[in-house]
């Protein structure tokens, strides 16, 4: 005789691996290629999150809990990939700090960084790939490129960079919180007035 899985426990594990699953797909559409796109697609898995398990599934403490794990996700999960890409792939270059511009904004001041390598060849690098106010004119750096090609440079302070685990760890917990707040909102989802994902 062949054991079944309960609809509810099928259902909670569906929703529970493609949130998580989507908010990362999301970061990486916006590292490689498209930006906007991957925003896009990290907000509607954020809605969606917090929409099934408060609505759907009548949770409001796990809806909270799952939407704000699966927002931190979405915003966090970029620069951890990039950066943990980047130490572990990237092709090293040694360049030199030529300029740091403060670019001021509403809410705060953002930076841009002007490189140069020994060939002479400048290129400017922006606070997506780790310029963020902590380098200065004259300074020597590391330049990390993705030998692939899809993903943009990344500058680092020293050679000696290898795989930081507090990242990975912390983009590992947010999938956990996520994916166990939606599996639980599942399983013990309450009667709702309103129809939703069963």
């Amino acid at each position: 005789m062949t054991a079944t899985v309960p609809p509810r426990t099928s259902s909670s594990l569906l929703w529970a691996v493609l949130i998580p699953a989507a908010c990362l797909m999301g970061a990486v559409v916006g590292l490689c290629l498209w930006y906007a796109g991957g925003l896009f697609i990290g907000m509607l898995a954020t809605a969606t999150a917090a929409t099934v398990a408060g609505i759907a599934w009548n949770r409001a403490g796990a809806a909270a809990v799952a939407g704000t794990a699966a927002l931190c996700l979405m915003i966090f999960s970029g620069p951890v990939l990039h950066e943990t890409y980047a130490a572990a792939f990237g092709e090293r270059t040694e360049v030199l700090v030529v300029e740091v511009r403060e670019i001021p904004r509403t809410e705060s001041a953002d930076f841009s960084c002007r490189v140069a390598d020994a060939s002479g060849a400048a290129r400017s690098l922006d606070r997506t790939q780790n310029c963020r106010g902590q380098f200065e004119a004259g300074q020597r750096a590391v330049l990390l490129e993705d030998p692939l090609g899809a993903l943009d440079p990344w500058i680092s302070a020293t050679d000696d960079h290898g795989v930081d685990v507090v990242g990975p760890g912390a983009v590992c917990g947010l999938l956990a919180v996520t994916a166990t707040a939606l599996f639980y909102a599942g399983m013990r989802r309450r009667p709702s007035r309103r129809h939703g994902p069963s």
